[in-house]
């Protein structure tokens, strides 16, 4: 039996936005069981709102029922969200099948994406015209079935044409019944033509293939992009608000050249890139997958070519987009770029230890092969575990070790390169071998200490270096944070390292360990390096020249660090308080008077000055110094930094006392611990080094037992062993750190392009999670893990105890955003509103004169409102007055100051009293910053104008968070580094005394680093009102760090909390420096 067809008109009285009331439609009558059910189901249908349209009571089973047997013939609306009648005049198929308009947007039109209401309609529109991502004569140009011609007529004078046909066009809507005034009211200013055109793309265009534009397909936008697919919107709004930013590609044309390049690759494999990365069944071009997703996922396109490694060798190539392999091809491969990373088979080969398949697999890193102090405790190490470990041994360069190390060792690398090579290189030897750990013996065996974090290796460093003299600065802490524990020799090291940390980062270690190393093993000088013949008869030639003498004997390589000219200085004053005669002998290379012009010509020429040439012998390094050691009455460790050395542990091994300096090394601290023979004297003071010298030389030698203490304390198994117990800790901190990994990933908090923008070009946040987690669980806070949170927030100065602060956070309050502090975020979507009319002042200092140009272009673009003052040299204030005659949003007062106090002088000393009385709402500080010691001036300077005056929106932001909340006193920019106090406390602890600030300062300061920011006047007061004048301020040249200047920026916030105000941070995403 034939069906009755359903009433499609929509009945008389209902007005859709964009038609007029001749225009309607009769909603389908009749009821569905199923409808019903679906619409039930749901949970979309608003029982109230429908209630009211009734203006009675129901429940939801009475008015489901009722809509659809007949309320959507009534014109009802199941939800302010949903409306019928438009959604019919838009969808003809649907009007013409005679179904219920809510039950098929449940079951199909929202996945459709057809749009439920007019408003929602107009919101995409106006996305699309905004963003001029349409094109209103190609879309009628080529689509032959609308009348392009007529749409735009008809939008030229009047929003119809009053002798247009009166035909129906694509959407069933009679030409000369469009509502002229909702299109004026919902598109003003935009031809009435182009909206009618782009309102048929929206509805039904994009759905029938048909281009917005020439180079946006939206079957091949959302066929190739499958977040596209899960996505409410269209493709083409999601591309203008998604995928434009992360370069997304919208047709095929785009990309038709990269795709054949990539295709006609010799280097591209097409079966071995389908298998290798298990692509989805749709996609059936591999080719096309790797242009469009494969190379921004680091997919390899053949086992012949690395995507991850040519994008991360040659970072302008990610950052100008282009495809590495077609790159490759083109241009890479004739500049001779490389490729490929190396493999391990370049780096290692095999020792001639046997390989035992049921020993664990130890790595011990060698800075170097050479026959110094590091290198020897290296071998000794290798030796020592060969017994129980395959041991892979690494060093950055070879040397006379190499053969030792070679029967030792399974396999024997040489040479570092590069972190990123070091990091490819490990990952393809863990394809063949798993190591278990890994031994970083020395930081200078830092260029693989990412690489070992980034593999996830348990790890122990060995730090034998002081962090004054490791260059460049932070070498330290970056080792210290990548390498699970470490291990130092004296506490003395631990300090150098902790002081480096504190002051880059305002915080502490925990991962830090003190032991000093072992007494090398007697084994080790049988190796083919240490013969036990001295080097040209050299033990007989001493025993002659030093016989009748007692003998003070130093060892090291001739410079100033091991302190030869203290030696030699140390033996002039012997000289005069010995009643025997003393020679001193120094053993070592590098003695090179007739050359070496800056350190061996000035001791030689002191030699000759004081009278020492007969006195003092200077030879090479020799094969063994054993000989030495029974020649000599005291040792005299001469150094001025020298953490452990191990010259210094084989004199009290050889039961030879020994001298050395306070301050300067690990064996002062065990002297002193111990009771050992020997002296520690005042800090380089070599006549109290010849004082105890002499004294030493009085000792009965039976009473002397340091080769006892040495064989007690020092015994090289033991310190192997206590390796071994920092391994296990080191696993331990591994599993952790993967377990906090995962749970911040999971947590989606991470920000790592704010974290170290070079990690935004990573295409995940695994790398930059797991080194933000190591550096956390160790207390290490260098950089902050998203704007507005600060670790040392959490956790204060403490230690971090192995959790992370995010982390505890994150688990306190799941469902929140993890913050510290207020940060106010400027990004594109923020709105530019009207200014609320503060009185505002700025503080302008430019110091360059030649910044002028950019910080007025700034005040231009930021559309602000203000009076200036501008403090500048004597020779800039005439150049500046004529400059700023442009500016017209305010009174310019432009002053000439003397170069004292740096920025922060004439704001306080010169401005202070008219920013105060000015009756300002709102006073800024800016200055032209350019840090030539740290070389980010310009970058920082930038970062810090664009996070305070970038555009209207920024400034907008600013002025409307100081009228919105009169208890904010303080807005600067939000930065991502951790900065301490350092060397500054001392200064604001004075200062808050001065200024009358009771509060306490914290332990880790948030702020406004570079000393930029706006601020409400009375938060201020203290500071502006403090009596600070220009002879309180320090003179030029001021030190990087440790000054007034540094501890009034410090400050600034607690200063603001003292006058009953709070303060915020603002941030642009995407800037930095």
């Amino acid at each position: 039996m034939a069906q009755p067809k359903r009433n499609t008109k929509i009945r008389r009285g209902a007005v859709t936005p964009g038609t007029t009331s001749k225009t309607k439609h009769e909603l389908p009558r009749g009821s569905s069981a199923r409808d019903i059910s679906l619409v039930r189901e749901s949970g979309a249908f608003d029982l109230d709102h429908y209630c009211r349209q009734l203006e009675r009571e129901l429940s939801l089973e009475e008015a489901v029922d009722h809509y659809v047997s007949e309320g959507e013939a009534r014109g009802l609306d199941p939800t302010p969200d949903f409306d019928a009648q438009f959604y019919l005049r838009t969808n003809q198929d649907v009007a013409v099948a005679g179904v219920n308009a809510f039950a098929h947007y449940l079951k199909s039109g929202r996945r459709e994406r057809r749009y439920p209401t007019a408003a929602a309609l107009a919101r995409d529109a106006r996305v699309v015209l905004e963003a001029g991502a349409f094109d209103a004569e190609y879309y009628g140009r080529t689509n032959p079935g609308l009348d392009p011609a007529h749409y735009l007529r008809s939008g030229s004078r009047e929003p119809w044409h009053p002798t247009a046909p009166r035909a129906k066009d694509d959407l069933g809507i009679e030409a000369g019944a469009l509502d002229a005034e909702y299109y004026r009211r919902t598109y003003p200013g935009v031809d009435f033509g182009k909206v009618r055109l782009l309102e048929h793309y929206l509805t039904l265009g994009c759905r029938r293939g048909m281009r917005p534009n020439e180079r946006f397909d939206d079957k091949f936008y959302a066929r190739n992009y499958p977040e596209v697919a899960d996505s409410p919107a269209l493709p083409l709004v999601y591309w203008i608000q998604v995928g434009a930013k992360r370069g997304h590609r919208t047709c095929f044309e785009d990309v038709e050249p990269i795709v054949e390049k990539v295709r006609e690759s010799s280097l591209f494999d097409p079966r071995y890139y389908e298998s290798a990365h298990d692509l989805p069944e749709n996609d059936a071009d591999p080719a096309l997958h790797y242009v469009l997703h494969g190379a921004r996922k680091w997919l390899d396109p053949g086992p012949a070519f690395s995507t991850e490694y040519y994008l991360r060798r040659y970072p302008d190539l990610q950052r100008a987009g282009v495809n590495p392999l077609a790159h490759f091809e083109q241009y890479g491969s004739a500049e001779g770029r490389r490729g490929v990373p190396p493999s391990y088979r370049t780096v290692f080969v095999p020792g001639r230890a046997t390989f035992h398949y049921d020993r664990p697999n130890l790595m011990i890193l060698l800075h170097e092969a050479s026959r110094t102090g590091a290198p020897l405790l290296g071998l000794a190490l290798v030796q020592e575990f060969a017994s129980s470990y395959n041991v892979f041994v690494w060093a950055g360069s070879g040397g006379v070790l190499d053969e030792d190390l070679m029967d030792a060792a399974c396999l024997v690398g040489h040479g570092f390169a590069d972190p990123l090579d070091c990091e490819f290189v490990l990952r393809d030897l863990l394809v063949e071998y798993a190591v278990d750990a890994v031994i970083a013996n020395s930081v200078e065996t830092s260029p693989a200490h990412a690489a070992i974090l980034a593999c996830d290796l348990p790890s122990v460093g060995l730090i034998h270096e002081f962090a004054s003299y490791s260059r460049p600065m932070g070498k330290i802490t970056d080792a210290v944070a990548r390498l699970d524990r470490c291990v130092v020799p004296a506490e003395l090291v631990r300090t150098s390292a902790l002081q480096e940390i504190d002051t880059i980062c305002g915080s502490s270690a925990t991962n830090l360990v003190v032991r000093p190393q072992g007494h090398l093993p007697e084994s080790l000088w049988s190796s083919r390096f240490a013969v036990n013949d001295d080097d040209d008869g050299m033990r007989a030639q001493m025993q002659r020249k030093l016989s009748g003498h007692r003998v003070v004997l130093g060892a090291g390589f001739v410079h100033i660090r091991k302190g030869l000219d203290l030696f030699v200085e140390t033996a002039r004053w012997a000289k005069e308080l010995s009643t025997e005669p003393v020679h001193f002998l120094w053993i070592g290379d590098g003695w090179a008077p007739r050359t070496d012009f800056t350190y061996s010509l000035w001791i030689q020429d002191s030699l000759q000055r004081w009278e020492l040439e007969d006195d003092v012998t200077i030879i090479d390094a020799q094969n063994t110094i054993d000989w030495a050691f029974e020649l000599a009455d005291v040792f005299l460790l001469s150094s001025r930094l020298d953490p452990f050395p191990n010259v210094a542990v084989d004199a009290m091994a050889a039961n030879v006392p020994v001298v050395c300096f306070d301050g300067t090394t690990g064996v002062a601290e065990f002297i002193g611990d111990t009771g050992a023979a020997g002296a520690v004297v005042p800090y380089l003071d070599a006549r109290a080094a010849a004082a105890a010298v002499v004294d030493q030389l009085g000792l009965d030698t039976g009473s002397v037992r340091n080769e006892k203490i040495v064989e007690e304390r020092l015994d090289f198994r033991r310190y192997a062993r206590a390796i071994e117990g920092e391994i296990e800790l080191a696993k331990q901190d591994v599993a952790s750190r993967r377990r906090q990994v995962g749970a911040l990933h999971d947590a989606a908090c991470f920000d790592r392009s704010f974290y170290d923008m070079r990690w935004s070009r990573f295409p995940d946040d695994s790398g930059a999670l797991k080194e933000y987690v190591a550096r956390s669980m160790k207390g290490i806070y260098r950089t902050s893990p998203l704007p507005g949170f600060r670790d040392t927030e959490v956790t204060g100065a403490g230690s971090a105890n192995g959790d992370v602060p995010l982390l505890r956070k994150v688990l306190e309050h799941p469902s929140v955003l993890p913050r510290t502090h207020d940060c106010v975020i400027v990004d594109e979507e923020t709105e530019v509103r009207a200014s609320p009319g503060l009185k505002v002042a700025l503080h302008l200092h430019l110091f360059y004169a030649d910044l002028a140009e950019d910080a007025l272009a700034m005040l231009m673009d930021a559309g602000i409102s203000a009076d200036l003052y501008v403090s500048c040299s004597e020779l800039a204030a005439q150049h500046l007055g004529v400059q700023f005659r442009r500016y017209r949003r305010g009174n310019v007062t432009i002053r000439a100051v003397p170069n004292i106090g740096r920025d922060i002088g004439p704001f306080v000393a010169e401005f202070g009293k008219e920013l105060l009385e000015g009756g300002y709402d709102i006073i800024g500080h800016l200055h032209g910053k350019r840090s030539k010691d740290i070389g980010t001036g310009d970058a920082w300077r930038a970062y810090l104008w664009g996070n305070l005056l970038g555009g209207p929106g920024v400034w907008s932001a600013v002025e409307h968070e100081f009228a919105a909340d009169g208890s904010l006193g303080l807005m600067f920019p939000e930065d991502r580094h951790v900065i301490g106090w350092a060397r500054n406390k001392e200064f604001g602890e004075e200062l808050r005394e001065r200024l009358g600030v009771n509060r306490e300062l914290p332990a880790v300061p948030v702020f406004p680093l570079g000393t930029m920011f706006w601020a409400r006047p009375e938060a201020v007061r203290p500071l502006l009102e403090s009596g600070l004048t220009w002879d309180d301020f320090p003179s030029e040249p001021l030190p990087y760090d440790g000054s007034m200047l540094h501890a009034i920026e410090r400050l600034l916030p607690t200063i603001c909390e003292e006058t009953g105000h709070r303060w915020k941070t603002i941030y642009v995403p995407g800037t930095t420096w």
